[in-house]
């Protein structure tokens, strides 16, 4: 999969932060220490994220998010304690998941 980023201008949101379109390979797990799981980027904010994975998971859980944009800098590389808001299904027995970030740091710290 190629990391790819783009600005997706939104004229109707009431969001305060813009999304970014962008796909790359996203790990999640319910703790930094717990079993990771590969999801795939749709889009992020300052405060957001939304990836599709092959599994619900419940609204309310708790997550450490780390998004592997590889060598394409348009998606920066970060980790985020979040809370899942949303899941819905999708197309071929996949998921979407809306998470608010909590807290956000550079990988490794």
């Amino acid at each position: 999969m190629e990391p790819t980023a783009q600005v997706q201008p939104q004229p109707e949101e009431r969001r305060r932060f813009p999304r970014i379109v962008g796909r790359c390979p996203v790990l999640y797990a319910a703790s930094a220490e717990s079993r990771r799981h590969v999801a795939v980027l749709i889009d992020y904010s300052a405060v957001g994220m939304k990836f599709s994975c092959k599994e619900p998971l419940a609204v309310g859980a708790r997550l450490v998010l780390e998004t592997k944009p590889g060598s394409n800098r348009t998606i920066p590389a970060f980790k985020a304690d979040s809370v899942v808001v949303r899941c819905e299904p999708a197309e071929a027995g996949a998921f979407l998941i809306s998470c608010r970030m909590v807290n956000v740091s550079r990988p490794g710290t």
